[in-house]
Order: structure tokens, then sequence, then C-alpha cells
């Protein structure tokens, strides 16, 4: 999926307005992405937890330089879930930040720099999920 230059700024400026938005039952990860890809009318489908959509997932030779606005799906390394292949997203920011709703960074919606996002998780690439 390739977002334009307004939808990338519209993503941002909404994920922005979360800042400190709780996280609950109701208001996971998912649900954050979900709300923040509605403001530009994209319909983010019902997600797998065993194979994050390629189509909204950036790839693997992406993250020298991961595309701003877009999404990435990570799996907690301590996670006893096996049968996920992933177990939280996050929106790229630029400057290698990140925002995201977690339950691990403060309980709400957060940035986060990816290098602290890799301390606690890895990357799933769409293709090897």
């Amino acid at each position: 999926m390739k977002l334009t230059t307004n939808q990338i700024e519209t993503i941002l400026q909404t994920a922005i307005s979360y800042i400190g938005h709780p996280y609950s039952a109701e208001f996971c990860c998912v649900d954050f992405v979900r709300k923040v890809y509605d403001s530009v009318g994209i319909k983010i489908p019902k997600l797998r937890s065993y194979s994050p959509p390629a189509e909204f997932n950036i790839k693997k030779e992406d993250l020298a330089h991961p595309p701003v606005g877009h999404l990435m799906f990570l799996k907690d390394r301590s996670d006893p879930r096996q049968d996920r292949a992933w177990t939280h997203v996050v929106i790229i920011m630029p400057d290698l930040l990140c925002i995201h709703c977690s339950l691990f960074f403060g309980e709400k919606v957060v940035i986060s720099p990816l290098l602290d996002i890799f301390k606690k998780y890895d990357f799933v690439d769409s293709n090897t999920a």
C-alpha cells in the first residue's frame, strides 16, 4: 500500500491527537490503528493473529528507512502465546519513532523510539509469518 502525502499528514495528526488515551480491553493497539486509519478512509480488515496483512505491514527491507505513516507488526519475545505470529502493531513516525497504544509502554498511546520497541519486540515480516 502506498500512502499519499495528505494521508500521511492526517494519519500523524490523528495519531498524535490520541496521545495519553488509556489502553483498555476496548482500546488496544489494533483499535488505535483502526481509528487512525479510518480518519483517511482506509479500512483495516479483521486482523488474524497467525499473519499480519501484507498490504498493511512494512517489508523487512524497509526497516532501515521505515515509511512514515505505515504500520509495523511486531511479536513480543516474552509472550507465551506461541500460536500468534504477531502481538503488537505500531504506526511509523519520522525520526525512527513510532506511535502506539501499549500495555507495556505506559498503558496508553505513546510515542516511542523504534530502538526501544526492538528491545521488547521482534519485527514480523508478512512474507515469512
